[in-house]
């Protein structure tokens, strides 16, 4: 019997298992990928801000990684995340 595209069965035998198992991976691979890549444009925004941050220190300008508006490189990895994280919910 099927409720919810959920299989149920009074007993638990070996195809009902691997049938589930395999349910169960099918779902997991893709969260897996998911948290990936989105820790990839985490660690992307934070070397990104790094590297410049170095860069203006080494020029000596002032920079502020949260108010900066003029770096295209910076934008796009904040709005990248900004975009990730709106369609995560």
């Amino acid at each position: 019997m099927f409720i919810l595209g959920i299989r149920l069965s009074t007993t638990m035998d070996a195809e009902n298992i691997e049938w589930a198992s395999q349910q169960v991976k099918n779902a997991l691979y893709p969260l897996v990928v998911f948290f990936i890549v989105y820790y990839g444009f985490l660690f992307n925004q934070g070397i990104t801000g790094k590297l410049l941050s170095l860069k203006y220190k080494k020029d000596g300008k002032k920079f502020s990684k949260y108010y900066n508006c003029e770096e295209p490189d910076l934008l796009c990895a904040d709005r990248t995340v900004g975009n990730m994280m709106e369609q995560m919910f």
